[in-house]
């Protein structure tokens, strides 16, 4: 569930919040810990709203039953968050994208007014000489930062870089920054317990009948990996 009503749901855990005037390549990803309430994931997003107006956030939830799916339902769950870090790189041209062809045939056509100039006698446009061409038309470097909680966000966002790496064949350029917040945690059994149950919905029927697959999730979970 988005933290409010600027979130705009992209599937069953993922929402994106859209400035009005957003700055190309600025990208805020939280991946949130295990049953997050909408009333705490606000708290986050209000500052980074604040400290980095121009940014969009992409919030990925983590919920009991993605975590306890196999790995590939949960990467074709993520497939709408790895979309929008896509179209972000895709903002600033990022090496490991296919080139854009209409900007190939922009610039040749640019050069053929150039030669045209040149042969009619005429001067080619003067640009500022602090300026050069290439540096005007630069793209800008995407600037996107991570923000993991927890085991569930720590999970998310390993699910979330994984489907990446299988579109870009290349490192993401997380040039904000990543920043893990109360993870990786070394969890034990009923800590983890502790944390499901938490998420569950707090009525009396959900909590007793969602206790009992927790044990029994956690009982199947903690025996393979011993």
């Amino acid at each position: 569930m988005a933290p409010s009503s600027d979130f705009v749901p992209l599937g069953s855990q993922t929402s994106l919040y859209t400035p009005e005037k957003p700055t190309k390549g600025e990208l805020i990803i939280i991946c949130t810990w295990l049953g997050a309430a909408p009333k705490h994931i606000v708290k986050y997003t209000t500052v980074y709203q604040r400290i980095a107006p121009g940014a969009r956030i992409l919030l990925i939830e983590s919920a009991v039953p993605i975590l306890v799916s196999s790995y590939t339902r949960q990467r074709a769950a993520i497939v709408p968050a790895a979309s929008i870090v896509l179209d972000t790189l895709a903002e600033c041209s990022h090496p490991s994208l296919p080139p854009n062809n209409n900007n190939n045939s922009n610039n040749n056509d640019d050069d053929d007014d150039d030669d045209n100039d040149n042969a009619a006698g005429g001067q080619p446009k003067s640009t500022p000489s602090s300026i050069s061409p290439e540096e005007k038309d630069k793209p800008p470097s995407p600037k996107i930062l991570l923000h993991m909680f927890s085991n569930g966000g720590t999970n998310t966002a390993t699910q979330l870089l994984f489907v990446l790496n299988d579109r870009l064949r290349a490192p993401l350029p997380l040039l904000g920054g990543m920043l893990y917040d109360s993870c990786p945690a070394k969890g034990t059994y009923w800590k983890d317990h502790r944390a499901m149950v938490y998420s569950l919905p707090k009525d009396l029927i959900s909590r007793t009948l969602g206790n009992i697959v927790v044990h029994i999730i956690l009982l199947m979970l903690h025996t393979e990996i011993a």
